[in-house]
């Protein structure tokens, strides 16, 4: 199955290079050579950033600060996308220069149950890596869906400077698929804890 084998090709790539430390920059995880805290002017030109930002102004409507760490989406690019499909980056203009805060990788589901299973096995291996991270299980209703029919479902990893790991699956109601075609997907994030703090203020 081919969305198996991405789950396990990022076994691979984030397990083989993660480490967590006092400073979110610790993190060392790299998506096309892309860590937290870089400069992403360092890595796509200011056109491709506008150009990623496009159809994702509204995603954080439903926080208080929306417009705080804007989302970029690159799906083209021949370094970033050579292993997954599509990867965001929320940053914050920091000086001029946009620092990366949150990375994502996403991969679309047709089967709620297939992104569960593969949701249980990427959280059994990060288990393994990380058994002294504070492990927590949620699932709510989706924040973004005021109909309360979308059900997001985030086991995460946190360090004690509340730097995140987290594996989420996302189950959007029927309408919402219909009316803003947001398909269900599994997310691999790496957050700061600048990031986290924003959206944990935001619910």
């Amino acid at each position: 199955m081919y969305i198996s084998k991405i789950v396990f090709l990022i076994f691979t790539i984030f397990f083989s290079t993660l480490s967590f430390g006092d400073d979110f920059k610790d993190l060392n995880l790299k998506i096309g050579d892309i860590s937290l805290g870089d400069d992403l002017s360092q890595h796509l030109s200011s056109y491709d950033i506008e150009q990623g930002k496009k159809g994702t102004e509204n995603w954080y409507n439903h926080l208080k600060e929306p417009n705080k760490f804007p989302t970029v989406t690159v799906t083209k690019h021949p370094v970033i996308n050579k292993k997954y499909r599509r990867v965001t980056f929320n940053i914050m203009e920091i000086e001029g220069k946009p620092i990366i805060h949150m990375i994502r990788v996403v991969e679309l589901y047709k089967n709620k149950s297939s992104c569960k299973n593969d949701m249980n096995k990427m959280t059994e291996k990060m288990s393994q890596k990380f058994p002294n991270l504070e492990k927590k299980l949620v699932e709510s209703k989706h924040s973004a869906d005021p109909s309360g029919d979308s059900i997001e479902t985030m086991e995460s990893f946190t360090d004690s400077k509340n730097n995140k790991l987290a594996v989420i699956c996302t189950d959007w109601s029927n309408k919402i698929t219909r009316t803003k075609n947001w398909v269900d997907s599994l997310s691999f994030i790496i957050a700061s804890e600048d990031f986290n703090e924003w959206v944990d203020e935001s619910k």
